[in-house]
Order: C-alpha cells, then structure tokens, then sequence
C-alpha cells in the first residue's frame, strides 16, 4: 500500500510538472509574440522575460530535486524489500533488521516531507507565472487604449487644420469660426498631450 501511494504522488508530481513546463512553453511564447507587434514595450518585456526565465530555471530545479527524491525514494523502496526478505529467510537476525527498516521508514518519511515541500515550492512558482501573464495582459490593453485615443484626437486635429485652412481665405467673414477652430486646436493639443504622457506611462510600465 505505501509503494502505491509514492507510486501515485510520483505520478501527481509528474503532471503537475509537465503542467508546469507547459505553461512555462505558453508563457515564452506569449512574450516572443509580444515583443514582435510592440517595439515601445522592449525594457518591460525584457523584465518580464528575465521573471519568467527565473521561474522557469526554478521549476527545472524542482523537477531535478524531485526527481532525485524519486529515485532515492526507489532505493528506500527496494532495500526495505531486501530487509523483509532477510527478515524472513533469517530469523535470528531479525531485531537488527528492523531496526534498520525502522531507520530506513523514518528516512523514507523524511523524504516524503522533502516532496511536499517541494509541491508547495512548485505551486508557488506556477502562480507567480500566472500573476505575470496577468499584469502583462492588464499593461497591453491599457496601451492600446491609449494609442487609440492619441490616434483618434490626431484625427480630430487634422479635420481641425483643414477646416481652419479653408476659413483663412476667408477670414474676415468667419473670424469668429476661425477663433473658435483655433480654441479647439488648442484643446486638441493639450489632449494630444496629456495622451502621449498616459501613452508614456503605460509603455514605462510595460
């Protein structure tokens, strides 16, 4: 029953790091897509590679120490085999032999404990990678958000010089129109300003 249940926790192990992996595989390739469609967001991506390359070094590292926790757990399994079957074959010998089993559980436990704590450590990982992806995704869309309301008032002021073009052959008629055209450019600017700084802040953060 013990070797079943290691069995079964190698075997959760084994999923939960090949998840790991994957979602390590998703989260590079998520940040290669991003840093080819947006050049303003180098230095964030560069930060939030070297994160995820952090994490995917430590995921690399766990597997590696549980998998050394696998194999020691191996030897434990089979040398506790080779004690019952001492055990049985001579019985004059048995009081040293379980003590030794004895020893041999307690060390087994010991690794069992190294293996949660490793879980845990492994789980940790994995939620961080998933609080990056969401900060990234949080930071794209404010961008895009912004670039599109520069884009649109660098519309409205081109609409704005054309018409203020138009007036000025005439601008003893419209001055009035042509003051107020005037004003609104103003605004326009101060908006397109404004925007850019927003626009600034969001590409810091990325």
């Amino acid at each position: 029953q013990r070797g079943t249940l290691m069995d079964d926790a190698k075997q959760r192990l084994e999923v939960d790091l090949n998840t790991a992996r994957r979602q390590a595989t998703e989260r590079h390739a998520e940040l290669e897509s991003f840093k080819s469609n947006s050049e303003v967001g180098q230095r964030s991506l560069r930060v939030l590679e070297d994160q995820n390359s952090a994490l995917k070094n430590k995921v690399e590292e766990l597997r590696a120490r549980l998998a050394a926790a696998a194999s020691s757990e191996c030897d434990l399994k089979d040398k506790l085999s080779g004690m019952n079957r001492s055990m049985k074959e001579t019985a004059a010998a048995s009081s040293g032999l379980e003590e030794e089993l004895n020893r041999s559980q307690s060390v087994l436990s010991r690794t069992d404990n190294d293996r949660r704590q490793l879980e845990e450590r492994l789980a940790a990982c994995l939620a961080s990678l998933a609080e990056l992806k969401r900060q990234k995704e949080q930071l794209t869309d404010g961008k895009q958000k912004a670039q599109q309301d520069l884009a649109n008032a660098e519309i409205r002021n081109t609409e704005l010089e054309m018409n203020l073009k138009a007036l000025r052959g005439n601008l003893g008629e419209r001055n009035t129109t042509a003051e107020e055209l005037i004003s609104k450019m103003s605004r326009l600017e101060h908006e397109k300003v404004q925007l850019r700084s927003h626009l600034s802040d969001v590409e810091r953060k990325l």
